[in-house]
């Protein structure tokens, strides 16, 4: 399983840069995770570059689309886990989108396999790339039973 996050908009503060960069070396024990953050200009021609750069990583095999929306499920990190769990047991990569401050276009929300929400508040895009990649680790580090998230795996919930 590989998990590959698209994140339009490389202009970041450096705690952010900083912040993603340390999540991707934790997680890189558990899962091979990807950041691909194209430059792009908001707006319509933010959803082509978005479109394209999932097209092109579908073609690495079979991918889970979730399309990350404030509209979308909120799941505790439990429920991450199972769904991680259950994406690796079926031999799929997940392919997480991130819209740009104008949101996810349309077309990638309906065509994505799952829509989650990280939050109902409004949060920067930096921040949310840093919180969905905390998740991700977090999510990781439960299903090994690694102490980061002081949970028991045993103890998950089935997946709804």
């Amino acid at each position: 399983m590989k998990i590959v996050v698209i994140a339009p908009n490389s202009r970041q503060p450096s705690w952010v840069d900083a912040a993603c960069a340390e999540y991707k070396r934790r997680l890189s024990g558990f899962v091979a995770c990807t950041l691909d953050v194209p430059a792009s200009p908001r707006g319509r021609a933010c959803g082509a570059v978005l479109q394209r750069r999932l097209q092109e990583h579908r073609r690495n095999g079979r991918c889970h689309t979730i399309a990350m929306d404030e509209t979308g499920t909120l799941l505790t990190t439990s429920q991450w886990a199972r769904r991680l769990e259950q994406a690796r047991m079926d031999g799929e990569h997940l392919l997480f989108v991130l819209g740009d401050a104008d949101g996810l276009p349309t077309a990638i929300r309906h065509e994505a396999q799952d829509t989650w929400s990280l939050s109902p508040l409004t949060m920067t895009h930096g921040l949310a790339r840093v919180v969905l990649l905390e998740q991700l680790y977090r999510a990781a580090t439960l299903l090994a039973g690694h102490p980061y998230h002081h949970g028991n795996p045993g103890d998950l919930p089935a997946i709804p």
